[in-house]
């Protein structure tokens, strides 16, 4: 499944989910950064129905909003890596932590997406939002993500993204550890071969339409772009 951001409204109505996700307000978690709730409610609703004992794991995990948002909703095994896990996520999972009759609510550790310490189909879900456009080499990444997915299981891909490709060399803010472009909006064609590389791996599309866009919602880094999430399953 591919879903492209195509405008404000779309945001609003991301958020009008997130809020109408029962009437307990401690189970409400938002995104720190309000256009990311866009993503936010794909994976509340991807997540919504599935047993409560599935394992998850947070690729990407900086700031700690998709692993608080799968506490709250009663998820019992969720996880998180990154390259770095600094003292506000730490603090985070103490602070749920004491709340939680001391038991951590989530495991976090300091990993690259492309090589993790997980055992082999491990996880029944993978959460990716907002770092393969941060210098992830995408074979590495996908190869491991196949790797450590159940059979039946899901991963879920965010980035940025616009049709044509945009240069991105001259931006103010890059971020990114391994050598090479530290940002990039993805193009039209690069997300295809992101695709046919995921179907090497046996990751599929769940459905294969891709839908056109007009609009640059995403105005950052003095670029205009907008974002796009793939869902692929494990066969």
């Amino acid at each position: 499944m591919i879903k492209i951001l195509q405008n404000w409204r779309e945001i609003g109505d991301a958020i009008g989910y997130l809020n109408s996700l029962g009437d307990n307000k401690l189970t409400r978690i938002y995104h720190t950064n309000p256009v990311k709730n866009w993503d936010m409610a794909q994976i509340a609703s991807i997540l919504r129905n599935k047993p409560k004992n599935i394992k998850i794991l947070d690729m990407g995990c900086g700031g700690s909003s998709v692993l608080r948002f799968c506490f709250k909703n009663k998820f019992k095994y969720i996880y998180g890596i990154d390259l770095t896990i600094d003292f506000h996520d730490r603090w985070q999972q103490l602070m749920y932590w004491k709340n939680n009759n001391y038991r951590l609510p989530y495991h976090l550790s300091v990993q690259s997406v492309t090589k993790t310490n997980f055992k082999n189909h491990f996880f029944d879900i993978l959460i990716c939002l907002s770092v393969i456009e941060h210098n992830v080499i995408l074979e590495k990444f996908i190869c491991e993500s196949s790797r450590i997915l159940k059979k039946g299981g899901y991963l879920y891909v965010s980035t940025d993204y616009w049709e044509n490709k945009i240069n991105t060399f001259d931006s103010p803010v890059n971020y990114g550890i391994e050598p090479g472009k530290d940002w990039s909006i993805f193009s039209k064609q690069e997300i295809k071969n992101f695709i046919l590389i995921a179907g090497n791996y046996g990751l599929e599309l769940v459905k294969k339409e891709f839908p056109q866009v007009k609009q640059q919602v995403i105005n950052w880094n003095s670029k205009n772009y907008t974002f796009i999430s793939i869902l692929f399953i494990k066969k």
